[in-house]
């Protein structure tokens, strides 16, 4: 995706996703804000709190792109690009422990330009931005390493073993 700054030629609507996307399907250049729902793209996206400017697809998906794209159950969901290939798109959200299956092209609707957060905008069609997610994936698992299991990790190292309740 080509990075996208805002021009006269660009309109922002609050509408319906779906609108948005029959009147961008026409060749229309409209952006729409969405607030996404849920917590798949946490840290950087906070359902219910945070805004996204969503932008019609006008270029080729780079890894790291986040894309608004409708599930086959008719789901609209906004993750990051993981893979790319001939066919399909892969995407992963940043909160998520698997990636979602893989879709086709014409499934994506859109891609994130911009974050509002707390009065702030934040770009998100930029190098810098699309590293940061890259790097997000990497350091991820280390970060949320299963609690429990770290627990028992260290209850093991240290020797430490469970205490039962004796019945009786």
């Amino acid at each position: 995706m080509a990075e996208t700054r805002a021009n006269p030629d660009t309109a922002r609507l609050e509408m319906d996703v779906d609108a948005w996307h029959a009147l961008a399907s026409t060749g229309a250049r409209v952006a729409v804000t969405v607030t996404p729902k849920g917590s798949s793209m946490r840290p950087l996206i906070v359902g219910g709190r945070d805004s996204v400017l969503i932008y019609p697809i006008s270029g080729p998906l780079r890894k790291g792109d986040i894309v608004l794209f409708r599930r086959k159950d008719g789901a609209n969901v906004l993750h990051r690009v993981w893979k790319l290939d001939d066919k399909s798109v892969t995407t992963f959200g940043d909160g998520c422990a698997r990636p979602d299956a893989p879709i086709s092209y014409d499934q994506v609707w859109g891609a994130a330009t911009e974050l509002y957060r707390k009065g702030r905008t934040y770009r998100l069609d930029t190098a810098v931005s699309r590293f940061q997610g890259r790097l997000w994936r990497i350091i991820r698992p280390v970060l949320h390493f299963p609690r429990a299991a770290a627990h028992k990790v260290i209850r093991e190292w240290l020797g430490i073993t469970k205490k039962t309740k004796q019945k009786g």
